[in-house]
C-alpha cells in the first residue's frame, strides 16, 4: 500500500533522523 510507505517514511524523517542527530551529539560530547 502506498500510504503505508507514506506513513513509514514520515516517521522515518520525523523520529529516527532527530534520535540519530540526537546520538551523534552526544557521540561528540563524549569524545
Amino acid at each position: 500500500m502506498v500510504i503505508l510507505k507514506i506513513i513509514i517514511g514520515l516517521w522515518l524523517v520525523f523520529v529516527v533522523i532527530p534520535t540519530l542527530f540526537k546520538i551523534l551529539k552526544d557521540y561528540n560530547h563524549t569524545k
